[in-house]
Formats: structure tokens, C-alpha cells, sequence
């Protein structure tokens, strides 16, 4: 199940061009507040074309030309492949402030293990509480491993 989960999110995401965010681009809006584990997931298929631009992103994509999130993420979702190795999707949420804002925090993390191969990377964003608008500026790339 969980491998069928990663695949399906490396495709859907791995078929978006990357492009910067156009001007008059609909905002991205989660469907429920506080935002569900699907929200988050939902939310970071959609921004896969959003650039990286936070410093904590740069060079920590499994490729030095990881540009987007949806590189970012598709990257670390194509090392769940081994059949040997426990590996997990994980989305939390947590009230938060942004920019003097009440915000969700939400994370979403690719974890994986096999044998002394342990990381866990993923992408954290807010998500405004009056609104359910997802802020594209405050994406951070999190993790360790």
C-alpha cells in the first residue's frame, strides 16, 4: 500500500513542468481547516511547479538540479522502491504564526530505513487559518539523514 501511495504521488508530480509562479495564479486553498493528512498531501502535488527559493532547500534534493518541490519530493519518493527497507509518508499539522498570521504548520516527510540507511526529508509550509490559503513563500525543505 505505502509503495502504491509513492508511486502514484512521483507520477502525478513527476508529470508537472516546472515554472515560476505566474502572476494571477489561483491560490492554492486546502479543502478542510485544520488542514487533514490528505490536505497536506493534496497541497504539495499541487505546488510541485513552485520553485525552491528558501535557503533551507538549497542542495538537499537528491539531485543537484532539484529546482521544485515536485522534483524535491518525487526524488525522495523514488527511493521507497526497496521491498527490504521500512518506509512511511507522514503529514502533521500544528497551529503556528507566519508573518504575525495565525497559520496550520503542516509537514509532509518521506522517511526511510534499511539497515543503516535512516533519513527523513520533506517540505513544511503554512497555511493561513482565516482562509485555508496555502502562504507559497513560507516552503522550507526539512529533514536529516
Amino acid at each position: 500500500m505505502k509503495g502504491a501511495l509513492a508511486a502514484c504521488l512521483c507520477l502525478a508530480m513527476a508529470a508537472c513542468r516546472a515554472h515560476e509562479p505566474q502572476a494571477g495564479e489561483p491560490p492554492v486553498k486546502v479543502q478542510h481547516l485544520p488542514p487533514t493528512a490528505k490536505d497536506v498531501i493534496e497541497a504539495a502535488m499541487v505546488m510541485s511547479q513552485t520553485a525552491l527559493s528558501d535557503p533551507s532547500c538549497k542542495g538537499f534534493g537528491t539531485e543537484p538540479t532539484d529546482k521544485t518541490v515536485g522534483r524535491y519530493l518525487a526524488g525522495y519518493l523514488a527511493e521507497l522502491s526497496s521491498p527490504e527497507a521500512q518506509n512511511a509518508i507522514t503529514a502533521a499539522v500544528n497551529p503556528g504564526t507566519e508573518g504575525g498570521q495565525a497559520v496550520y504548520v503542516c509537514r509532509l516527510m518521506i522517511r526511510h530505513s534499511q539497515k543503516e540507511d535512516i533519513w527523513s526529508w520533506g517540505v513544511q509550509f503554512a497555511v493561513r487559518q482565516t482562509d485555508g490559503i496555502l502562504l507559497r513563500d513560507s516552503i522550507h525543505c526539512i529533514g536529516a539523514g
